[in-house]
């Protein structure tokens, strides 16, 4: 039975600063995606408003014939908090939904992926802990 993948990843970086890793496409593409995959930049499009679009294709490192394109719009957004976005894909509708989080000694991102079938949970959920490695060298300040 289908479930939404749901995970937080802390990071000791500022809301504002966090948000940007998810609207700006040189820096999603920078971290986006598992480590067996690259997301090239100019694949990368976010038109940052509710009805705009967020895309993306993964590109496998061994086989770049292999790719996996994300073509969503844009559901809700929230500047510096919020940004939720809906796929179709062979009638099945697919939504992502990033959620910067302000704490004291930083910000959290909350991810809500779903419905994924049973079978996917645990490749999306290695999926995003490589991500969140790639992001947190990207957007993690060096003393």
């Amino acid at each position: 039975m289908p479930q939404t993948l749901q995970l937080e990843h802390a990071t000791t970086t500022a809301p504002r600063r966090l948000f940007r890793a998810l609207v700006d496409p040189e820096e999603l593409a920078a971290w986006f995606g598992p480590d067996t995959s690259t997301v090239p930049v100019e694949s990368v499009t976010i038109d940052p408003r509710v009805g705009g679009q967020w895309s993306l294709t993964l590109v496998d490192k061994q086989d770049p014939s292999q790719t996996s394109p994300a073509n969503a719009t844009i559901t809700a957004y929230e500047e510096g908090r919020l940004l939720e976005a809906e796929e179709t894909t062979e009638g099945e509708t697919y939504r992502l939904r990033l959620e910067v989080r302000p704490e004291t000694a930083g910000s959290t991102l909350v991810v809500s992926q779903g419905p994924l079938p049973d079978n996917e949970i645990e490749a999306a959920r290695a999926g995003w802990q490589a991500s969140f490695g790639k992001l947190d060298q990207l957007v993690t300040p060096t003393n």
